[in-house]
């Protein structure tokens, strides 16, 4: 859009088929969509005003730049998740958040989400409201850390209500087929059943 705004002849490119990239995900858990997806619609109605010319389905390679020889080439491919050193996370009861919030993977009825920043608690809040048994775990004292302080409170009204179990200050030790072991903050080493475990570390 700014580039546009700029003077510039743009191209997006994106290998999805809509556009949007995180903020499709952002509007998944409870009460966000309404709040979200007026932004992704506002940059859809900016790229058809501006006259940006849209690739969806399309993997750019090397091949396809040469051949477009374009001034210059952005890249705004989003992030790689972060996935902790645990025994035992490769494990096929172990997945990943985004799998999980756009639907390529199904997980149990009971669930423990490694991670407890802003979408480890989303996540836990939308599968509460799906009915299953969610705990939450993380090595810092402390949940939501990053959110403001009005919409972090209801959020963790919002878990509490829900039954949402938060383990804070853990030591990460195994992951295995039953669930995830952990060490407590107290010192005590603990198994938080679960048929599924869910990376959310960042």
């Amino acid at each position: 859009r700014v580039a546009a705004l700029r003077g510039h002849k743009v191209t997006l490119c994106d290998k999805g088929n809509k556009l949007g990239g995180q903020l499709i995900l952002a509007c998944i858990p409870p009460d966000k969509k309404d709040k979200i997806e007026p932004l992704i619609n506002y940059y859809k109605a900016e790229i058809k005003k501006l006259g940006i010319k849209v690739e969806l389905g399309k993997e750019v390679a090397r091949q396809s730049i040469e051949k477009a020889k374009p001034e210059v080439v952005i890249l705004a491919t989003g992030v790689v998740p972060f996935i902790p050193e645990i025994a035992g996370v490769e494990r096929p009861n172990v997945v990943e958040v985004t799998d999980v919030l756009e639907g390529r993977r199904e997980v149990g009825k009971n669930v423990v989400i490694i991670g407890a920043e802003l979408v480890g608690c989303e996540t836990a809040n939308l599968l509460a409201d799906k009915g299953k048994n969610v705990v939450v775990a993380r090595r810092g004292p402390r949940v939501a850390t990053k959110m403001a302080v009005g919409p972090r409170r209801v959020l963790l009204n919002s878990l509490a209500e829900k039954g949402v179990t938060l383990f804070t200050g853990v030591k990460y030790d195994e992951i295995v087929d039953r669930g995830l072991v952990i060490t407590t903050k107290e010192g005590e080493r603990q198994l938080i059943e679960a048929d599924t475990v869910i990376i959310a570390s960042g």
